[in-house]
C-alpha cells in the first residue's frame, strides 16, 4: 500500500499525538511528583477581610523525605479594595533554589543527572484571588441581646487563579499551566475580656480546586481544611489542617498541617515563624520565617 506526503504527515502527527498522551499519563499530575510550591495546599482565609494593607515578605526552607533541598522567597500582599469588606490578595513564588542528586532524579524518573552540591533556580507562580465578606456580625449590630443573633459567624468567599509563570516543567518543579480556586469560610470569634488574651477563632473551610494537567483534560479537586487562632497582646498562634482530593489518583490528594508563631510589635510590624508537614501526598518539611507589615487604609 502506497501513502502520498498528505497521508505519511497526517500519520506522523497522529503517532505524535498518541506519543504525547503516554508520556503524560505516565507523568503525573499530582502533587506528589512535583516541587513544593508547584501544587501546595492554599492557606485558608480566616473568615474575615481586612481595612489594613499587609507586606508580607518571607523565605521557606524545604526538606523532602527524599531528601531533596529547596529554599523560597515568597512575597503575600493583602489590599482592601474601597472597603474593607473585599480585598485583593496575591502571593509569589518569586524564586525557587532546589538542589537534587541522581537518587532523587530516579526516584522521579528525570532524565538529568544532579550533583548533590549542586542548586538550580526557576521563577514560580502567581496567586491572586478576591476575598468578599458575604456575612459578619457587626452587620447585625455590635452589641444585640436577641439570641438568636448573638451568634452569627462571619463567612469570607475567595475566588481565585493560579498562573502559568512558573518554570522547569522538565524537572517537575511547576506544572506550566493555570489554575483556579473558589471556597467559602466560616469562623466564629470568642472574644476574652481581659489584659492579656484577646481573641479565639475558630475556622472551617471548603472549596473546589482546578488545574489543567497535559492530557488536553483537568483536574478537579474539592478542597476542605480547619483552622483555629488564638491572639494576645504580644502573641498570635495558629493551627491549620486541610488539603484537597482530585479525581486522578496520582498523588493528587496532598493533606497538610500547618502552624505559625506571631510576635505583634509596634508599627506595624510582625515576625513570625511557621511550620508546614505534609501527612499525604505533599512529601515535604517546610520552615518559614517572615516580617509582616500593616498598615490601616481604610478610615
Amino acid at each position: 500500500m502506497k501513502f502520498n506526503k498528505f497521508q505519511i504527515k497526517a500519520q506522523c502527527i497522529r503517532f505524535g499525538l498518541v506519543c504525547c498522551v503516554l508520556f503524560f499519563s505516565l507523568l503525573g499530575w499530582g502533587q506528589t511528583q512535583w516541587g513544593p510550591n508547584a501544587l501546595p495546599v492554599i492557606d485558608m482565609s480566616s473568615g474575615e477581610t481586612s481595612d489594613e494593607l499587609s507586606i508580607d515578605v518571607s523565605g521557606s526552607y524545604f526538606r523532602g523525605f527524599d531528601q531533596s533541598n529547596a529554599f523560597t522567597p515568597n512575597l503575600h500582599l493583602n489590599i482592601p479594595l474601597f472597603s474593607r469588606w473585599v480585598n485583593l490578595e496575591t502571593w509569589y513564588s518569586i524564586m525557587d533554589f532546589y538542589s537534587m542528586h541522581n537518587t532523587q532524579c530516579t526516584i522521579h524518573n528525570l532524565a538529568t543527572p544532579y550533583p548533590l552540591s549542586h542548586w538550580h533556580n526557576v521563577a514560580g507562580d502567581i496567586y491572586v484571588s478576591t476575598n468578599i465578606q458575604v456575612l459578619h456580625p457587626h452587620w447585625f449590630g455590635k452589641q444585640t441581646t436577641n439570641y438568636k443573633l448573638k451568634y452569627i459567624p462571619s463567612a469570607v468567599a475567595r475566588i481565585g487563579i493560579k498562573t502559568a509563570s512558573g518554570g522547569d516543567f522538565e524537572n517537575r518543579r511547576f506544572i506550566d499551566a493555570p489554575g483556579y480556586f473558589l471556597d467559602l469560610t466560616v469562623a466564629e470569634k470568642i472574644k476574652f475580656e481581659n489584659r492579656w488574651a484577646r481573641t479565639l477563632s475558630i475556622a472551617g473551610t471548603i472549596g473546589f480546586y482546578c488545574w489543567q494537567t497535559g492530557r488536553a483534560e483537568q483536574n478537579d479537586a474539592y478542597m476542605y481544611g480547619l483552622r483555629t487562632e488564638f491572639e494576645a497582646k504580644h502573641l498570635k498562634l495558629l493551627a491549620e489542617w486541610g488539603g484537597y482530593t482530585g479525581w486522578q489518583e496520582n498523588g493528587d490528594c496532598p493533606m497538610v498541617i500547618k502552624t505559625k508563631l506571631g510576635i505583634p510589635c509596634s508599627f506595624g510590624l510582625e515576625p513570625y515563624v511557621a511550620y508546614q508537614y505534609g501527612i499525604r501526598d505533599w512529601q515535604y518539611h517546610e520552615i518559614r520565617v517572615g516580617l509582616k507589615y500593616s498598615i490601616n487604609i481604610i478610615k
